[in-house]
């Protein structure tokens, strides 16, 4: 078992303004304490919530502060990379998903290539893809 840590709610947790901070923070509480598995999120998600909190907050020093936080924590969460085929994979997958932006598409082979059932999400366009548990409380 395991988790996969979408950029909404990473970027929740980190940002006191917003509204849905304190369920972001009880998400990753429970993630990091392992009940879900190791924790894992993408390049791709830490490069979407750096540039969402810096346009947000109009604060690149918020931004840069979640960056070195991420960093420090990776004993907390595997952050990975992508390779070719699954780049490759993520591309196939965005000509099928009508709902889902690229970055949630790799969310989705990323899941399938390292066996990751659970979602901490947001984002309701994952609510129609089969076999994955979303978890938003």
């Amino acid at each position: 078992m395991a988790i996969f840590l979408d950029t909404g709610v990473l970027v929740a947790a980190y940002n006191v303004q917003d509204q849905s901070r304190e369920r972001a923070q009880a998400i990753l509480s429970k993630a990091f304490r392992g009940e879900f598995g190791n924790a894992y999120t993408s390049q791709y998600v830490i490069d979407e919530a750096t540039t969402l909190l810096e346009v947000r907050s109009k604060n690149r020093a918020l931004s840069q502060s979640f960056l070195k936080k991420c960093i420090e924590s990776s004993g907390l969460f595997t952050i990975l990379g992508i390779s070719e085929s699954e780049f490759t994979d993520t591309c196939k997958e965005y000509s099928r998903q009508k709902e889902l932006s690229f970055t949630d598409c790799n969310h989705l082979v990323l899941m399938r290539h390292h066996a990751i059932q659970n979602l901490a999400t947001f984002d309701s366009g994952f609510r129609t893809v089969q076999g994955i548990r979303i978890i938003d409380q």
